[in-house]
C-alpha cells in the first residue's frame, strides 16, 4: 500500500521488537550505519587561508559576546604554543588571536582526513535514525536479515500520514527519502557559533546513500539530539496503536514468535496479518494471508 512505510524487525532482538510490544520508535545512533560507507564527503574551499578567518571570526565573537570563554581559549592556546601572555605588549595581545587563528588552520589543513572525522563525530554524536522501507516485499531486506538473524523476521507496516502528524510535536526531528547516488556530499566551510549549520549540512549529507543499496527503498528518519545520553528521553517516542496497518510474518518463523506477534497483533487492532515466503530461486517474496 502507497500509505504504508515497513520496518524489518529481527523478533528475538529484545529492543527492536518494541515497536510492535510497546509502540516504541527508538532513534538507533547514526555510528551504527557508517560501516555502509555512508557520510562520505568532500570539502570544499578547505584552504588554510578560509580556515584561518572561520576561526579568527569565532575568536572575534567570543570576545564580544563571552569574554570568560575567550579568555580560556586564549589561555589554553597559549600554554599550547608556549607563550606568555602576561609579557606581551597591549597590541600583541591584541594580534595574539590571529596568531592563534593561523597557528590552528595550519594544523587542521594538514591532515584533511582528519578533519572529516571530527566533523562526522560532531554529526554521530547529536544524530539518531530510524530507517523504514516503501516496500514490504524486498528480496534483499527479508534474505539479509533472515540470513544475520535467523527465521524469526516481521515487517511492520505503519501508516504514514499517522507517523507524520507523530513527528510534527517532535522537535529537530525529519522525514525524507533517501537518495541513492555515488557522487560525494559537499561540505561548505561556515562560521557558524551554534554548530547547528553544520550540522544540517551533515544531515542533508547522509540522506544520500551509495547505489548499491538502492533496493532498500529506505524512507529515513533523523534527529538532532539536544541530550545525547545513552538513556535520553529524545531517543524514543511513542506511537499510537491506529498506525499499526498490517504485519508480515516470515513463513518459517517459529510457533513461540507466531503466536506472539498475532497476540500483540490483536492488541493494537491489526486486521491485516500476512505470511512471507521467501523464494531463493527467483529472487522474490511472496505473500499470503494468514
Amino acid at each position: 500500500m502507497d500509505n504504508l512505510l515497513y520496518r524489518y524487525i529481527n523478533w528475538n532482538d529484545t529492543g527492536s521488537k518494541r515497536l510492535l510490544t510497546e509502540n516504541e520508535l527508538h532513534f538507533y545512533s547514526a555510528k551504527k550505519w557508517e560501516k555502509d560507507g555512508e557520510y562520505q564527503f568532500e570539502l570544499v574551499d578547505f584552504t588554510e587561508r578560509a580556515v584561518f578567518e572561520i576561526v579568527l571570526d569565532i575568536a572575534i565573537d567570543m570576545h564580544n559576546t563571552n569574554f570568560v570563554d575567550y579568555e580560556l581559549w586564549m589561555n589554553v592556546y597559549a600554554q599550547k604554543y608556549h607563550i606568555d601572555l602576561n609579557k606581551l605588549t597591549a597590541v600583541e595581545i591584541d594580534l595574539a588571536d590571529q596568531y592563534f587563528a593561523g597557528q590552528i588552520a595550519k594544523e587542521r589543513t594538514s591532515d584533511p582526513k582528519k578533519f572529516i572525522e571530527v566533523q562526522k563525530q560532531l554529526y554521530f554524536d547529536r544524530t539518531g535514525i530510524m530507517s523504514l522501507s516503501k516496500n514490504k516485499q524486498s528480496y534483499n531486506l527479508w534474505s539479509s536479515k533472515r540470513n544475520k538473524n535467523g527465521d524469526n523476521i516481521i515487517c511492520l507496516g505503519i501508516d504514514i500520514e499517522i507517523l507524520k502528524n507523530c513527528l510534527e510535536k517532535v522537535p529537530n526531528c525529519i522525514m525524507d527519502k533517501v537518495v541513492y547516488s555515488d557522487e560525494l556530499g559537499k561540505y561548505q566551510l561556515i562560521f557558524d557559533k551554534s554548530g547547528y549549520k553544520s550540522l544540517l549540512q551533515l544531515l542533508n549529507i547522509s540522506f544520500t546513500i551509495k547505489t548499491q543499496f538502492k533496493y532498500e527503498e529506505e524512507i529515513r528518519i533523523q534527529r538532532l539530539f539536544l541530550d545525547n545520553s545513552v538513556d535520553s528521553v529524545e531517543r524514543k517516542i511513542v506511537l499510537p496503536n491506529e498506525i499499526f496497518k498490517e504485519v508480515i510474518i516470515l513463513k518459517d518463523a517459529d510457533e513461540i514468535t507466531q503466536s506472539e506477534v498475532f497476540r500483540f497483533a490483536k492488541q493494537k487492532g491489526i486486521l491485516k496479518i500476512q505470511f512471507a515466503d521467501i523464494m531463493y530461486d527467483d529472487n522474490a517474496v511472496s505473500i499470503s494471508n494468514a
